[in-house]
């Protein structure tokens, strides 16, 4: 009787459909119910055949569970199967447990372990890129508005060292991925998204680099108009740069995922091309920084930006707060006549004197800084002249 439930089981079992039917928890626990039956049975009933004969088919049936196990793993994909079974036209819908037995698969259990194994390995590869494409389909770029004396001046990118830390991360998965001898089914897809994650890692850097270079010539080219008449050609290039930038951010506002934004056909060569035309932009400003500086040299004691301060301004008094770094203790000029010339110099504790001869600020800043200078000599040895002239007169009534 305890046979024919079993074999009745056993029908049942080979009837589920393999893929979606077959419970192997289930089976197990079916299989090791009857296992103990078998054992309980009365000591008389050993000694017939049919004991023997249920006791191998429950051993038989339960050997065969580790392998079921195995060709269940979620890891096993269609292609596995087509390796373990070449000549086996296989229909997740219609294949049974019982069509499974037929193929006689416990006979190459060592294949059937080799073969999970590699799907084992490979559904990690599979999670590790699905993850890094699920990931990327919701990283984006992070913008804010960007202000320069209170106008508003477009879009620009806050800091990217998250995702480029993430690039780095993937990338080095990526790396270990590829190195492994279980990527084959993968390799397209893995090669592909390192090639797009160095693509957006390099077009991230680039972005970076045009921003600081754009905001640092913006508000000289854009803010002052002395600076457009003197560097026209430089000013017309970065006219044009300012255009490409704005109409780039414009279009990242519209579409700032990281993926997307940066893999743009052509953005990044055209953000190299941005920066290759802000360096010369910039080597215009520095030649004509330089020759102002070479025109009076003093101003190679203050900076760029401390000078671009000055030859950007059209107020004349725009040098007062350099002139302790270009005069040594000349706290500032002393203007006179609305500002058209200089008529002295005063400390840094406040002594003052006058020039001997004013002179004017008209023309170029260096052009009457230097003849400052000039005149500061003349006045200074003059007024030394006049004291050692005087010294013999005051000094018995200073004593």
């Amino acid at each position: 009787m305890l046979y024919g439930e079993f074999r009745d089981a056993c029908r049942g079992w080979s009837s589920a459909l393999f893929f979606s039917e077959l419970n192997i928890d289930a089976l197990n626990n079916g299989v090791s119910a009857y296992k103990m039956q078998h054992k309980k049975l009365p000591g008389y009933t050993q000694v017939f055949q049919l004991y023997d004969t249920l006791g191998a088919a429950v051993a038989g049936f339960q050997n065969s569970l580790p392998l079921l196990a195995m060709l269940k793993s979620d890891a096993m994909r269609p292609r596995h199967w087509k390796k373990l079974l070449p000549s086996v036209d296989i229909n997740p819908n219609t294949f049974t447990l019982a069509q499974l037995f037929e193929l006689n698969l416990a006979n190459m259990a060592e294949f059937v372990e080799e073969v999970v194994t590699e799907a084992t390995k490979e559904v990690q590869i599979e999670k590790g890129m699905e993850e890094i494409e699920a990931n990327w389909k919701n990283q984006n770029l992070n913008l804010y508005k960007y202000e320069r004396d209170g106008n508003d001046r477009g879009m620009c990118l806050r800091a990217t060292e998250e995702i480029t830390q993430i690039i780095d991360d993937n990338l080095m998965n990526l790396s270990s991925m590829s190195a492994s001898k279980f990527v084959g089914p993968f390799m397209t897809q893995v090669s592909a998204w390192d090639k797009r994650l160095s693509l957006i890692g390099e077009t991230l850097d680039a972005w970076m680099t045009v921003q600081k270079k754009w905001q640092y010539l913006e508000s000289i080219f854009i803010g002052s108009e002395d600076i457009k008449q003197k560097l026209p050609e430089a000013a017309k290039k970065f006219e044009n740069i300012d255009k490409a930038w704005h109409k780039t951010m414009q279009e990242t506002v519209k579409e700032c995922n990281v993926v997307k934004a940066c893999c743009v056909d052509g953005r990044l060569e055209m953000l190299q091309e941005l920066a290759t035309n802000l360096d010369a932009c910039q080597k215009s400003l520095s030649d004509f920084l330089n020759s102002k500086r070479n025109s009076f040299p003093r101003f190679f004691f203050i900076s760029d930006d401390e000078m671009l301060s000055v030859l950007g301004s059209s107020d004349v008094t725009a040098v007062q707060e350099h002139c302790l770094k270009m005069f040594d203790n000349c706290a500032s000029l002393i203007f006179g006549r609305q500002n058209k010339v200089i008529i002295g110099m005063t400390s840094a504790e406040g002594e003052s004197y006058q020039f001997k001869t004013q002179t004017s600020t008209e023309g170029p800043v260096e052009f009457w800084m230097t003849n400052v200078v000039k005149e500061m000599k003349v006045s200074l040895r003059q007024i030394m002249k006049e004291g050692i002239f005087h010294y013999p007169k005051v000094s018995p009534a200073l004593e």
